[in-house]
Order: structure tokens, then sequence, then C-alpha cells
């Protein structure tokens, strides 16, 4: 039986080890260690992960920007921290040759 792709048929097929051009959600298990110690959930914002996959840079509730090597298992793993706004940081993207945030 042929899928028509339009339908809204749902995909049966397994999606465990899909690997995606982006990653921008802010949770699963390859960052896991962004979220900072006792955070409600709702501290960051935003995520991104570089072209080259070695990086994940975050927005937070803080006003910080935040570079991590990805991907980020260790609970409260290093990162270099950049301030740059007095309130919350909405969003944060790299460019699409990973150069720049």
């Amino acid at each position: 039986r042929k899928e028509n792709k339009t339908s809204g048929a749902q995909n049966l097929s397994s999606q465990r080890d899909r690997r995606f051009a982006t990653r921008t959600g802010t949770l699963g298990f390859p960052v896991m260690g962004v979220w900072p110690a006792a955070s409600d959930g709702t501290d960051v914002n935003a995520l991104d992960v570089s072209p080259s996959g070695r990086y994940a840079v975050t927005a937070d509730d803080g006003g910080f920007m935040k570079l991590f090597a990805y991907p980020v298992l260790a609970e409260c793993a290093a990162h270099r921290a950049y301030r740059g706004h007095a309130g919350h940081v909405a969003m944060v993207r790299f460019n699409c040759d990973g150069t720049r945030v």
C-alpha cells in the first residue's frame, strides 16, 4: 500500500535513531545538562545546535546566552555565559555556517 504524504496518516516507521538537520528543542537526552540547578523547567527559552554538531547555545530567563559543548549530558555542564540583555533572552540561533550566534 502506498501512503499519500498529504493524507495525515501516522508514520509508523521507527524514529528512534533519526538524524535531523537541526535541533532546537530544549528537552531531551542530548541537552539535559543545559538546565541550571533548581530549575523549574521554564528557565531555558531557546536552544540551537551548531551545523557542525560541536556546540549548543541556549537563551535563558537570566539574560544570558550560554555556549556548551554538544551533546550536553552532564548535570550543570560546563559552559561559557554571555550577558547581553537586562531581561529574558527569548531566542538564539547559529548562523547557517555556524560561525556566529
